[in-house]
């Protein structure tokens, strides 16, 4: 009876571990999973029926994790490159102000690195709205540009900048665009 009940033992073993293969294989696939790579794929072709759903539950949230990573990336790309050029734009603001002979210099210098920031609070602005479109929790609604517009506001924003330099900014436009 000994023998009899080491042999069950060993089979119960042998069968609990056999049919724990499918799960251990998929835990090994979901491993090897990479959210680095937007390529990246559970190995569900040698799972058992029961599985199948689990593994597939599995593959969509990793897709909507490699996902959101994307967009994080995205995102982070997009603030760098945004911010880049009013920071730099707000700094030699802030040295042409500091070099500044009389007051009035130095205000008209602070005026403009005012309305510098308020463009960085703008473009910080658009990059949360541009994140929350991306994950879908909010629908951009198109609106019309008047880009004619737009150029000849940074036109007239750079121009005190371009006068200090001795340079004279000329546009030929149309009255709308």
């Amino acid at each position: 009876s000994l023998a009899t009940v080491a042999l069950a033992m060993g089979i119960a073993a042998f069968s609990v571990r056999r049919s724990l293969q499918p799960v251990d294989s998929l835990s090994r696939s979901v491993s090897a999973i990479d959210v680095n790579n937007p390529d990246s794929r559970l190995d569900i072709g040698g799972l058992p029926s029961e599985l199948k759903p689990v593994a597939g539950k599995i593959q969509v949230m990793t897709q909507q994790l490699i996902q959101a990573v994307a967009r994080e990336r995205r995102f982070a790309r997009n603030v760098a490159h945004e911010l880049r050029t009013p920071l730099a734009e707000a700094r030699m603001l802030a040295e042409v102000g500091a070099l500044a002979e009389d007051c009035d210099a130095s205000r008209s210098a602070l005026g403009e690195i005012g309305k510098t920031t308020q463009e960085l609070e703008q473009i910080v602005e658009s990059l949360l709205s541009l994140s929350r479109y991306e994950s879908g929790i909010q629908k951009p609604e198109p609106e019309p540009v008047e880009l004619a517009a737009e150029v000849r506001h940074e036109a007239s924003r750079l121009d005190g900048a371009a006068r200090a330099r001795g340079l004279t900014l000329e546009f030929t436009l149309p009255a709308e665009v």
